[in-house]
């Protein structure tokens, strides 16, 4: 297919025209199943199109704020977990019981350094995520 303008790309109508006539939506430049007399039994699509899209500093801007205003929302309705965690988390992620979790902090294999000072002694274990995570990690 050739296209008559002064930097040689294609105008958007003919890309457009130009992937209907080779069996593509329209509307998503995907294959069309229903255009393709070729498709194999059960076939939803035949293949992919990649599109490059060039953004100027504005629009860029923008959706830099959406990206940020996306991740906010998300992390109100699904928050990261916390810095400090409890002996039901660990006791989860270990496969024990909280009482074993207690043993292991009581005999020293859990290190002292993954443990929340001033828990434990009649309160419950307190742990550093990120120190257990990376203990486990170790393990």
């Amino acid at each position: 297919m050739r296209f008559n303008n002064s930097k040689d790309t294609p105008p958007t109508e003919d890309i457009l025209d130009a992937a209907v006539d080779a069996g593509q939506s329209k509307a998503t430049g995907q294959p069309s199943i229903q255009n393709s007399p070729h498709a194999p039994p059960g076939a939803n699509r035949l293949g992919s199109l990649t599109v490059v899209v060039v953004f100027g500093p504005e629009t860029e801007r923008v959706l830099a704020e959406v990206q940020a205003d996306l991740k906010r929302l998300a992390d109100h309705f699904d928050p990261p977990p916390s810095d400090i965690v409890d002996t039901p988390y660990i006791a989860h992620r270990l496969g024990l019981t909280t009482a074993r979790i207690a043993q292991l902090v009581r005999s020293g294999e859990i290190p002292k350094g993954c443990v929340v000072p001033g828990s434990g002694q009649g309160r419950q274990w307190k742990f550093y995520r990120r120190r257990m995570e990376e203990w486990l990690a170790k393990r």
